[in-house]
């Protein structure tokens, strides 16, 4: 059921939803081995799919996804994420995987999130200093124009 609310859930990126949906397999190998496993909120495997659903509402898609480093960050952790679900053997190397998965994408987006203020404040400090030349081209056209018609 959580993953069909997901699925129909309008806010998450389309390009997302299928990745969610490739995590199905291995989250419920954990459910089968771990039968306390939904009553816990707090297990790594379903923070790191509520972050993703999160991100993946207010992620929006460039033209080319698979250039996208969002995207690219979530598709790569999903492959990990079944590539250990089929070679893991222990409940403990499973739940272990998502959680080191859940870290990659927390850092991950701590790092997209620094990245984005520096190139904010880049991009206003270049607004201003297009200000302040322009602001200077103007005083020195207006010199020139004082200075030829005296």
């Amino acid at each position: 059921m959580m993953f069909d609310r997901l699925q129909n859930e309008e806010q998450i990126a389309a390009p997302i939803k299928p990745l969610i949906d490739e995590l199905q397999a291995p989250i419920l190998k954990l459910a089968v081995q771990n039968q306390d496993f939904f009553a816990n909120p707090d297990n790594s495997a379903q923070e790191l799919i509520n972050e993703i659903a999160q991100v993946g509402t207010q992620w929006t898609p460039k033209q080319n996804i698979s250039k996208d480093p969002f995207y690219k960050k979530i598709s790569s952790i999903v492959d990990d994420i079944n590539a250990s679900s089929l070679s893991s053997t222990s409940i403990e190397q499973h739940e272990e995987i998502f959680e080191e998965k859940l870290i990659t994408l927390k850092d991950f987006l701590e790092r997209e999130k620094q990245r984005s203020a520096l190139l904010g404040r880049a991009h206003h400090s270049s607004g201003v200093q297009k200000a302040r030349t322009e602001a200077a081209r103007e005083t020195a056209e207006k010199t020139i124009l004082k200075k030829i018609s005296l």
